[in-house]
Order: structure tokens, then sequence, then C-alpha cells
């Protein structure tokens, strides 16, 4: 029985995965970390090596990515990193084929959020972050 369970669950994760993808921006524009192995930022304790932050509270990152009508759907977690001051905002923008389909402001202290951002199989995705250490990661293609 367990073994039963065991090759479930690792046929259900090589599923998933098949199906999710990480693909990088043709075009960057604004003061950013790239976060990795060698750089990372915790969100309400937990410490993330993958995503985006904005490091200041003037710095801000505008990426333009090539969907090619593939992706229906973006996952990530999005929120304020652990260097934020109490109240200050952090905010995400996210518009598809010239079309805003998600905007999101938090501050200080909030903790993180899980969202999807409807792709709708479009060309195009502008996404736009800043405030003061704003801070995307875990960012799925589906």
């Amino acid at each position: 029985m367990k073994r039963i369970l065991m090759i479930l669950i690792v046929a259900v994760f090589a599923c998933c995965s098949l199906f999710a993808d990480f693909i990088t921006p043709y075009r960057t524009e604004g003061d950013y970390r790239t976060l990795s192995d060698n750089e990372t930022r915790r969100m309400v304790g937990d410490e993330y090596d993958n995503g985006y932050c904005a490091d200041d509270y003037y710095y801000n990152g505008v990426f333009l990515y090539n969907l090619r009508n593939k992706y229906k759907v973006l996952s990530c977690i999005i929120g304020p990193n652990d260097n934020t001051r109490i109240g200050n905002q952090v905010w995400f923008r996210f518009t598809v084929d010239n079309e805003k389909v998600a905007e999101y402001t938090l501050k200080g202290g909030d903790f993180p959020i899980e969202i999807e951002v409807d792709l709708n199989y479009g060309r195009q995705l502008k996404l736009e972050f800043g405030g003061n250490e704003a801070m995307i990661t875990e960012m799925d293609f589906k």
C-alpha cells in the first residue's frame, strides 16, 4: 500500500511539473535584484532564492515576456520582503496584450499572497512592480 501511494505521489508531481514553466523576460528595465542561491530574501521569515526584488523605496522593475500564446495562467507569490518598513507600500501590476488584468498593493508587515494571473493565452505579459522591498517569487507559467 505504501509503495502504491508513493508511486501515485511521484506520478502526480511529474505530471504537474510538465505543465508548469518558468520563462525569462526578453526585456527588463528598472532597478531590481534577481534572486538566486547566492542572493536570497525573506518574506515573513521564509527564505526564497528565486524571483525578483526591488531593494529600495524608489526602485522598481518592468519585465516583458513573450508568452507565444502558450500560457493560460501565471501563479506566483507576491509581497513585501522582511526589510520593508511597516506601513510602506509595495505594488504589482500585470498587463496582457496592453490590457491590465491584475493589480495589487500591500504594505510592510503584510503576509505575502499567492496569486493566479489570467494570461488568457496572450502574446505579451508586462509585469511591473515596485515600492519599498517589493518581491515576486515562485513564478510558474501554466
